[in-house]
C-alpha cells in the first residue's frame, strides 16, 4: 500500500475537518460527512480501502471524544 503525497494531503485535510467538527460539537455532521475524499481523477486507483479509512477516522474520533 503506497500513499502518494496527494493522498496524504487529502487525508490530512479530511482529518483536520473531522476534528474541527468534533471540537465544535457538531457530531451529526461528522457522521453524515463522507468517509473518504473523492479521488482527484477518475482514473486514479484508491490505494487504501474505504473500510480501512473509515475505521481509522472512527477510532480517532472516538479517542478524541473520550478526552
Amino acid at each position: 500500500m503506497t500513499i502518494t503525497p496527494e493522498d496524504r494531503a487529502a487525508l490530512a485535510a479530511r482529518h483536520h475537518k473531522l476534528f474541527d467538527l468534533l471540537r465544535q460539537g457538531n457530531i451529526q455532521a461528522v457522521h453524515l460527512s463522507p468517509a473518504l475524499p473523492h479521488p482527484t481523477t477518475p482514473h486514479e486507483p484508491v490505494r487504501v480501502s474505504e473500510e480501512e479509512m473509515f475505521l481509522r477516522f472512527r477510532t480517532e474520533a472516538a479517542a478524541t471524544l473520550r478526552r
